[in-house]
């Protein structure tokens, strides 16, 4: 299956770099898809180890380097949410906000977080991250839906059907 087909790309790929960062983000969403969520942990959390590793050892990291360690915390962030761990997720956005709390994916994250949570603050925080990227990045059918669950779970449907009119 998918986690033998992955699991035998991952050993041939070897020492954590780069480039075969990359292929960890492909192989573990390769395993999520397939419902392989101990499996893509377990290598995610890898990755992330030696690639820190890798990058304390060597000059400041890379925005090659950076840009990776934030997608595979998201990575780890997606599996926390699928699984109902919040304080793991949260634990992960701190990781990310070490790393770059700036970039796009780490105010993505943030947003779907606080939805997670549900609290009427939580989710007009979530709402606030989410229209601040479509100002920042302009709209997208990502974040048009995730102002749409926002204005879901505060049950205002006139306004969350608007925004899936656009």
């Amino acid at each position: 299956g998918a986690k033998e087909v992955v699991e035998s790309a991952m050993k041939e790929e070897g020492e954590a770099s780069e480039k075969s960062c990359l292929m960890a983000i492909t192989a573990a969403t390769v395993l999520i898809h397939a419902g392989e969520l101990n499996t893509a942990h377990m290598w995610i959390k890898t990755w992330i180890s030696n690639l820190s590793k890798k990058e304390t050892a060597q000059e400041p990291s890379s925005c090659g380097a950076n840009a990776l360690l934030l997608e595979l915390h998201a990575m780890l962030i997606d599996i926390y949410l699928r699984i109902n761990r919040i304080e793991h997720a949260e634990s992960e956005l701190k990781a990310m906000d070490k790393i770059d709390d700036d970039a796009a994916i780490s105010m993505l994250w943030h947003g779907y977080v606080r939805l997670r949570k549900g609290g009427e603050k939580d989710v007009k925080e979530a709402l606030r991250d989410f229209m601040d990227l479509k100002e920042k990045y302009g709209n997208s059918t990502l974040l048009l839906n995730a102002c749409a669950l926002c204005y879901m779970a505060s049950k205002d449907y006139s306004e969350a059907l608007k925004v899936l009119e656009k």
